[in-house]
């Protein structure tokens, strides 16, 4: 997973990854939704919205440093492709859970179906 930073959303610096290198996977939106909801829920997160392309999840029992807004908040969207599939992104300001859940991102992203050209 590459790590890149940049800022959107009032000024907050947040991580852009892409969890399969580019690669298109096999599935549906809702499919690698439900994917990633079940990965992440496992994960120690909880499902505080879902949309047909996205899912936002935020780390249960964080407790924050001082003047820190609100808990550590992933996004994983499902980008529908024109010839089927979808690219996975992930956006969000956990940088410390996705650091450390590191390997379990790349098993998890490694396992999800790849589109055949």
């Amino acid at each position: 997973m590459v790590d890149k930073e940049g800022a959107y959303d009032s000024g907050k610096v947040h991580m852009y990854e892409e969890p399969t290198s580019g690669e298109v996977v096999d599935l549906s939106p809702p499919q690698a939704l439900d994917r990633a909801e079940h990965f992440l829920v496992g994960q120690g997160y909880v499902v505080v919205r879902r949309t047909a392309t996205t899912l936002t999840v935020e780390r249960e029992g964080f407790e924050g440093a001082a003047g820190q807004q609100g808990a550590p908040k992933v996004i994983v969207m499902a980008v529908p492709q024109p010839y089927g599939g979808v690219r996975i992104k992930v956006r969000g300001n956990d940088r410390e859970g996705m650091h450390e859940r590191q390997g379990l991102w790349k098993l998890w992203a490694e396992n999800l179906p790849k589109r055949k050209h």
